[in-house]
């Protein structure tokens, strides 16, 4: 049972309850007063002037996280593209070293060339009509 009180409103054996007297008719007279409509107005504006700056807080801390996440992401993305170019480099030598075996190094590396040359345009057509898709099935979503 007495763990269940609260230990401001105990008193402790050979205490006095005098100094409780005026903590619990402070809070009796708080409990009981009708506040004023200005006050009620103070109030009601200072909990606004609350809730915008928590609101503000709060987007403000949703920012860093997102930028947080943005960089690493960004950062994972720079370095997965340096290993995948060194992979590409490394997979290039090697089919020069074999074609060098059949013909001249310098026929070796104009296939090499062109056949990196298709490849990019291939995959640079692709991603132009991929994008043209987008913006034609987002133009008739709008209309």
């Amino acid at each position: 049972m007495e763990g269940s009180r609260s230990s401001a409103f105990l008193v402790q054996p050979g205490e006095s309850v005098a100094p409780l007297l005026p903590a619990l008719r402070a809070r009796k007279s708080e409990a009981h007063v009708v506040p004023s409509v200005p006050g009620a107005l103070d109030r009601l504006v200072d909990a606004a002037q609350q809730v915008v700056t928590d609101q503000v807080d709060l987007a403000l801390l949703e920012a860093h996280e997102t930028l947080r996440r943005t960089l690493s992401g960004a950062a994972l993305l720079m370095l997965g593209t340096l290993l995948a170019a060194v992979a590409w480099g490394a997979i290039m030598i090697a089919a020069h070293e074999l074609l060098v075996q059949r013909m001249a190094p310098w026929q070796s590396l104009g296939v090499i060339g062109l056949v990196n040359g298709f490849l990019g345009a291939g995959a640079a057509i692709a991603g132009v009509r991929r994008a043209r898709g987008r913006e034609t099935v987002e133009g008739h979503g709008a209309s």
